[in-house]
């Protein structure tokens, strides 16, 4: 959701165009900033849906796995975008 929030507002209010293709080709289909942010929250909302529903066979274990690879590839990404738009790259 960091990256999300940091493509919302770079977007919007200093001009930033998103590094990673994805992002951009997503950006350009619908021409609204913050449709990755509407993405990457419904995203967000099924790991959390999936982690909590209570499902037996989802043990803990596995939980926490989802959770770690869910901030693993999320958080770089949004740390290096506000990186970018602070020093304006």
């Amino acid at each position: 959701m960091l990256d999300a929030a940091q493509n919302l507002l770079g977007v919007t209010f200093f001009g930033y165009t998103p590094k990673l293709f994805i992002t951009q080709v997503v950006y350009e289909a619908t021409n609204f900033s913050g449709s990755t942010f509407l993405l990457k929250f419904a995203a967000v909302a099924l790991i959390v849906w999936t982690i909590g529903s209570g499902d037996e066979d989802l043990t803990s274990r596995w939980s926490w796995i989802i959770l770690f690879v869910a901030t693993a590839v999320g958080l770089p990404q949004g740390v290096r975008g506000m990186l970018r738009v602070t020093m304006g790259v």
